[in-house]
């Protein structure tokens, strides 16, 4: 299996990410230089501490209960996973009554529903299946890797560009 990077490796490389489950992950992240965590659960300490090292915080929740106490505990955007379960409308749903809520999406995103996400008031999008799955990395198909994500960054650029 693909070896999981430590946060000096994951700071080395400019476009990974830090991903930080709690705080001890998180202190670890910004030790080693990380700009912003994302977390898969909402944690005080984890939000509390990112905010004190002025580092974007982005803790996971899914219904808007979860949403809007993360978001007024310090989180600086909101993870929605697994997005697929609602889809885009569910999103638009959530911020229908909570309009100032900056949600990141994630789970089930793809070429066709990334551009959906942003519509329905996503600021931004994780992708990881339609990017790459186990196969492609055990043959190292590097390109079919880096074509997936020009292609989500066509779509992406695309529905940005029609607003």
């Amino acid at each position: 299996p693909p070896k999981i990077a430590t946060p000096s490796e994951l700071i080395a490389e400019p476009r990974r990410t830090s991903l930080a489950a709690g705080r001890s992950s998180a202190k670890a992240a910004v030790d080693a230089g990380a700009k912003f965590c994302v977390a898969p659960h909402f944690d005080q300490a984890t939000v509390t501490y990112c905010n004190e090292q002025n580092i974007f915080v982005c803790p996971g929740a899914f219904t808007a209960t979860e949403a809007q106490h993360a978001a007024s505990s310090g989180a600086d955007a909101i993870k929605i996973f697994p997005a697929n379960i609602g889809g885009p409308q569910y999103i638009k749903d959530l911020l229908g009554p909570l309009p100032d809520l900056k949600i990141m999406v994630t789970g089930g995103v793809d070429l066709v529903t990334a551009p959906q996400f942003l519509k329905s008031g996503a600021i931004a999008v994780g992708v990881g299946g339609a990017l790459f799955n186990r196969k492609m990395i055990e043959t190292k198909d590097w390109a079919g890797i880096t074509d997936n994500a020009r292609s989500l960054v066509a779509c992406v650029a695309d529905c940005e560009g029609r607003g």
